[in-house]
């Protein structure tokens, strides 16, 4: 059945069943527009025995509904930081030089069309600069666009929406500047955090440059232009491994950094939702994404569904959850516990059921294990602590199967004193 499928739209690819074969099509979901902006603040010295802002720049652009900056060059000398002050809601965002780096080299998505940049200077320093390239912004009453803006019946499975909003803080909106590949976007989709270390889970076609994961998303204004939330609630993408292949082919895992507060997400908020530790099967599953909807109440905030998966293969299932633009890389839950990617949407939803990516397929877990293994977290919840020992002490001795024995952490074909010596090393509660 899977050589139906054979069309995709952005922030969820959407599918339809044809008999003709003809090419793939990804109309994408913009999200904003980058505008050249060059300012360059020319390096600037302090000669006094305390910090002082020593340049500074309003950046406004008439009729924007939301502005984040984008730099060529930033330096910072030690103690120095360079410091964006939204003049709509007096949102502040201060980065010092490894903060820019993190974020490379840009700031956070700000409410407005007017941002304050100032440049501080450490005292006694002499060589402080920063260089504005470009400006991303989200022009009011240009909400994104695409098939997203056609009637939803891509994805609606009974021909309605039933989701509701929700507000889940392990769930977030993920958003970049722009897309990498043909068959790719940047604009608006969905993520989870799935352990202690906030490292989140969403769709391959959803990767792109300078991402970024927000949560508490705000509602949108009476035209649809998107909101963003405050600075604390937005964590930048510092890392990630994805595929973008096609249903069964299209995951993306990644790590994320800190917020202005120095906070991970799940220090923020305290929350995740755990990879699955088995197959999945069939039986009822639940979503929570930031899809767009047929009016303007919801658009791109987050909303919980639920549904049923009706198939599944050795990469891919099918469900019947609801589904629309913005919601891929929605993580697909079942028992408390993550075992699929949204991906794809369907306008042949029963008996069919949308596409999506199963967690467990190899490839996947190898990116996790990649980026996302602690050493000694043998549970898998991203915290070494008193599951891992209790793992660690029910397999106590010798390996039955030296190839296949996680809690043996030394390699020695031995589960004993010497492995808990290297997990009570990694110990983070």
């Amino acid at each position: 059945m899977n050589s139906q499928w054979n069309a995709a739209c952005a922030a969820i690819i959407v599918i339809v069943v044809t008999i003709t074969a003809r090419a793939d099509e990804h109309p994408v979901v913009p999200l904003g527009e980058m505008q050249e902006r060059h300012i360059d603040s020319g390096a600037q010295a302090n000669a006094r025995g305390h910090a002082a802002v020593v340049h500074s720049e309003l950046v406004r652009t008439p009729g924007a509904a939301w502005t984040r900056l984008h730099f060529s060059n930033v330096e910072l000398e030690p103690g120095s930081g360079i410091r964006f002050t939204a003049l709509r809601d007096g949102q502040v965002q201060e980065l010092d030089a490894g903060g820019v780096a993190m974020w490379s080299q840009t700031s956070a998505y700000f409410n407005g069309d007017a941002v304050l940049v100032e440049l501080i200077a450490a005292p006694q320093t002499n060589r402080n600069r920063f260089v504005l390239e470009s400006v991303h912004v989200g022009m009011a009453g240009q909400p994104a666009g695409g098939h997203c803006d056609s009637p939803l019946s891509c994805g609606l499975c009974d021909g309605e929406d039933n989701r509701v909003p929700s507000a889940e803080n392990w769930v977030g909106r993920l958003i970049s500047l722009d897309s990498e590949g043909p068959v790719s976007h940047g604009g608006g989709c969905s993520a989870a955090v799935f352990n202690a270390n906030s490292c989140i889970v969403s769709a391959g076609h959803c990767m792109g440059t300078n991402m970024v994961m927000q949560f508490n998303v705000p509602l949108p204004d009476p035209d649809c232009s998107i909101n963003h939330p405050p600075v604390e609630d937005q964590f930048p993408v510092t890392d990630y491994l994805a595929e973008n292949a096609g249903v069964g082919a299209d995951w993306a895992v990644l790590t994320t950094g800190t917020n202005n507060l120095g906070e991970t997400a799940y220090e923020r908020y305290g929350e995740y939702r755990p990879i699955a530790s088995s197959t999945p099967g069939s039986g009822p599953v639940e979503f929570w994404g930031y899809g767009v909807t047929d009016d303007c109440t919801y658009w791109g905030t987050q909303q919980h569904s639920t549904g049923e998966i009706v198939d599944l293969n050795n990469s891919a299932l099918f469900h019947t959850g609801e589904t629309t633009c913005g919601n891929s890389g929605s993580a697909i839950v079942q028992d408390g516990e993550i075992i699929g990617i949204a991906t794809h949407c369907t306008w042949s939803c029963p008996p069919n059921g949308n596409p999506g990516n199963r967690i467990d397929n190899a490839s996947v877990v190898a990116a996790i294990n990649t980026l996302c293994s602690v050493p000694g977290d043998l549970t898998g919840d991203g915290v070494v602590g008193g599951a891992d020992l209790g793992v660690l002490l029910s397999e106590w001795g010798p390996c039955d199967d030296c190839d296949d024995c996680p809690a043996d952490l030394t390699g020695d074909c031995d589960v004993g004193g010497a492995d808990l010596g290297v997990l009570l090393s990694n110990w983070t509660g």
